[in-house]
């Protein structure tokens, strides 16, 4: 089908394939107020009115109405495929000098979102390898920016003050800058991954704010020092409830209904047995946490459920890691799968929701800068690691 629409100059702008149009919406050209037209439409029209459900091809495959029940996620991706998407990625990637990188993650992206399906409906992933590519460029400048600032003011300490001294005050600088861009870079990844997610035609959403993340940040930081750690279970309980409570799926919100302190019970007593057994017990602690959370989190009035086991977890890392090891690192598109289908297998969700209550909601402002920045933070950090 061919899209037209009209820019921010008044100028209309056409014809624009199907796939080409999703791109200008990833991108943020076209938005809820865009003006858009196509010939299955009487008149021109804003985008949030014609929506999705204007693309024969995008529109909901899932009956709205039928309640089937409890409903199970399910992961049909093969290794030899997953195989094949990396090593056309590596070899890519090695021919233009990790230029390709941003293309490859995007494949394998998509290649999971395509192979994992809930009520008979695949997940889609919209990003563009351009996209992480120019954001990671931005963000190598911010950063390299940065970091020249940061290493020019411990220059200076160091002329006026003993190294000792220099050395501390640097390091409390690096803390705060840490704590102070943190959120912005969680904020911005999260929502980028959401807006660029979706299921059933329909696009997550992620609504949080940088001040309201910056409040539980400092909380957390605060009180993890003064308990010398133990307030840690209890900070990223309350990290699990802030993003999933600002997370959507179009117009119904997820919620987390979990409590801190039976977290943290849990956290606690499987890090401890964890220790004990030399790490034996860490894959029965990750079960359990994991069922417990699952069952805590809740959209459309239903919570989901998991039923994985430690020991299923145990069998499948000591086949992956034989695998892995076997081979040289061959199999680790495999494992990958290996790893995905046992946690998609186990989940499910406790009822059918009413997908007619579902309204699709744009979030044009999302970008991937945040994840550009931490890229190139992750670079930073190899370089001089290295």
């Amino acid at each position: 089908m061919d899209w037209y629409y009209v820019n921010n100059k008044g100028e209309s702008v056409g014809p624009v394939d199907d796939e080409a149009f999703q791109g200008l919406i990833a991108g943020g050209t076209v938005n809820s107020d865009t003006s858009v037209w196509n010939n299955g439409l009487s008149d021109w029209l804003p985008y949030s009115e014609v929506g999705l459900n204007a693309n024969p091809e995008s529109q909901s495959i899932v009956d709205p109405v039928e309640d089937r029940g409890p409903q199970g996620f399910q992961f049909g991706g093969i290794g030899g495929e997953l195989f094949k998407i990396y090593l056309v990625n590596v070899l890519l990637t090695m021919v233009t000098f990790g230029i390709y990188r941003f293309w490859a993650k995007v494949k394998v992206r998509k290649y999971i979102y395509h192979k994992l399906s809930f009520m008979g409906a695949s997940f889609d992933f919209h990003a563009t390898g351009k996209e992480l590519c120019s954001a990671f460029l931005k963000g190598a400048v911010v950063v390299g920016l940065a970091f020249a600032v940061y290493v020019g003011i411990g220059i200076l300490l160091e002329l006026f003050l003993p190294a000792i001294v220099a050395g501390i005050i640097s390091q409390i600088i690096f803390f705060v800058a840490f704590v102070v861009i943190q959120p912005f870079i969680a904020i911005g990844k999260r929502r980028f991954l959401c807006n660029r997610s979706s299921w059933n035609s329909l696009r997550f959403r992620f609504v949080g704010t940088y001040k309201e993340l910056f409040k539980i940040n400092v909380k957390g930081f605060l009180f993890i020092i003064l308990t010398l750690g133990l307030y840690l279970p209890f900070f990223i309980c309350n990290q699990l409830r802030y993003f999933t409570d600002k997370t959507s799926y179009g117009n119904q919100g997820f919620s987390f209904s979990g409590e801190s302190k039976a977290f943290a019970m849990i956290y606690l007593k499987g890090f401890l047995l964890s220790i004990l057994t030399l790490g034996i017990y860490s894959f029965w602690f990750q079960a359990k946490l994991h069922r417990y959370v699952c069952g805590n989190i809740f959209v459309s009035g239903f919570s989901f459920k998991s039923n994985i086991t430690g020991g299923k977890i145990f069998t499948v890392t000591l086949t992956n890691i034989l695998l892995i090891i076997c081979t040289l690192g061959i199999a680790i598109p495999w494992a990958i799968v290996n790893l995905i289908k046992l946690y998609a297998d186990s989940t499910l969700l406790e009822g059918t929701p009413d997908l007619a209550m579902v309204q699709g909601k744009e979030d044009s402002g999302a970008s991937a800068l945040a994840d550009g920045l931490s890229e190139a933070a992750d670079a930073l950090g190899e370089v001089f690691a290295g």
